[in-house]
């Protein structure tokens, strides 16, 4: 029986079956995987949720260690595309949206108007899925520890875009205090959360 490349659920005769990518031919995957992969690209309406979702659900099967050896590395290309995909998506979203945001409790100039609600955005970052990593994900080499570094900054940047846009979805016109922590799931897979408070302002006369 034919058994999907990347999450090794069997295929039934009955079971609509979808080719990875015309330079994969040989690699079939299921619906549902099929779906994931659809989500992965660009789309005019910057649905960065959808991309987000099926970004997590690849890497967690990459994790875990369940994909087939020959298509682990062209899902991984797959998902280093998809995460350009996503920040496009992120700048399309904002393309017209101006949000302040600051760590303290105020902006010069602005007066608060209105507290409209407390806000958090998350980013999961499987840190030991990138191959440029490889055996150096534990080693304390500077090149290792500058490639995690620059993961983290990244997905910080991309919580907060998050965070910003569920702000521009309450009609805020700032965030206040605005945090960032992070949470170790399990071993190289983190959770980095950005919060903060949506306000409304009006600039002072």
């Amino acid at each position: 029986m034919i058994t999907c490349c990347i999450c090794n659920k069997k295929i039934g005769r009955n079971d609509q079956q979808h080719i990875f990518s015309n330079k994969y031919s040989q690699l079939v995957i299921c619906a549902k995987c099929n779906g994931a992969k659809e989500n992965l690209g660009v789309n005019s309406e910057g649905k960065i949720e959808e991309i987000q979702r099926s970004r997590k659900y690849f890497e967690e099967l990459l994790y875990i260690g369940i994909v087939n050896k020959a298509a682990r590395e062209p899902l991984q290309a797959l998902l280093k595309e998809a995460e350009n995909a996503e920040k496009e998506s992120i700048r399309y979203r904002y393309r017209n949206r101006e949000l302040l945001v600051t760590t303290g409790n105020s902006f010069e100039g602005y007066r608060i108007t209105e507290y409209l609600d407390v806000l958090s955005a998350e980013v999961v970052l499987n840190i030991g899925m990138f191959s440029e990593l490889g055996g150096e994900i534990c080693d304390i080499s500077g090149k290792a520890n500058n490639i995690v570094a620059q993961k983290l900054s990244d997905a910080k940047e991309e919580a907060l875009e998050l965070l910003k846009n569920k702000a521009s979805e309450k009609c805020a016109g700032a965030l206040l205090g605005v945090q960032y922590s992070m949470l170790n799931l399990v071993e190289n897979m983190l959770v980095i959360s950005a919060t903060g408070t949506a306000v409304r302002i009006q600039k002072e006369a």
